[in-house]
Formats: structure tokens, C-alpha cells, sequence
């Protein structure tokens, strides 16, 4: 994978998460460690152990974790996320050059949902997101 490509990659991946629930604070490989939301997530992307440009780019994963203070808001949040995921693709374009010109087009292979439980005064789900390359 080319450093272009793997710097287009994560600006798509940000990019498609912050599309999957524009109301939401979302925290982009990074963590906050003294949150003020309500509600917020943490997205990390597993990129950063493939930037290599002897290997062709096949597959990846997001880890995306959801923080309510209240249960009922990170159901219904990790709900309306689920309802973005159906049925769409992560289209990975050229941010690097500002021309937005579509590169590629990752598919989703599978979601998993994890309840985490409630921990520092947050409930937590995990959703991982499994995605691989259409094409060539």
C-alpha cells in the first residue's frame, strides 16, 4: 500500500464514521480522557499496522466504541448506527489531494456488537466493523 493510499484510507474511514451519526461528538484515533459529552464515541482505526508498500491492501477493521452516561442513549445510538451501516460501502477517496476523486470502494464484510458494561459513570458498546476490498 502506497503512503498516498494509506493516507487516504484513514481520512475516508474518519470521514465514513462521522457520516454514520452526524449528532454524535466523535473522537478519531484519540481518546479524551476527561469527557464532557453525554454521549460520545471513540473510533479507532487498525490502519496503522499496514502501511507497507511491498503488501497490497485486502482488509481492515474499525473498532468503534459508544459512551452514554444513560443506557438508553447508547442503545438508541448504537441503534441509528446499525441502521447507517446497512447496505453501504466505505468509499475511499482522495482527500491528500483535496479532489475527493473516488480510489477505491470497501465493502463490509461483518458487524459484531459487544455490550461492555458501565464503567467510569459511562455505559459502553463496542461495535466492530470488518471491511474488505471490492475489486481490484
Amino acid at each position: 500500500m502506497t503512503k498516498n493510499y494509506y493516507l487516504n484510507l484513514k481520512y475516508s474511514l474518519r470521514a465514513f464514521c462521522v457520516s454514520l451519526d452526524t449528532t454524535l461528538r466523535w473522537y478519531i484515533d484519540a481518546i479524551n480522557e476527561t469527557p464532557t459529552e453525554s454521549v460520545f464515541a471513540i473510533v479507532k482505526t487498525s490502519t496503522d499496522a499496514v502501511e507497507d508498500e511491498t503488501l497490497p491492501y485486502t482488509d481492515d477493521m474499525i473498532n468503534l466504541n459508544v459512551f452514554a452516561k444513560e443506557l438508553a442513549n447508547v442503545e438508541s445510538t448504537v441503534g441509528t448506527i446499525l441502521q447507517s451501516l446497512s447496505n453501504r460501502n466505505i468509499q475511499v477517496k482522495d482527500y491528500k489531494d483535496g479532489t475527493l476523486t473516488l480510489l477505491d470502494t470497501l465493502g463490509i464484510k461483518s458487524v459484531n456488537v459487544e455490550d461492555i458494561g458501565e464503567m467510569e459513570g459511562y455505559y459502553q458498546k463496542n461495535i466492530s466493523i470488518y471491511f474488505e476490498r471490492i475489486g481490484e
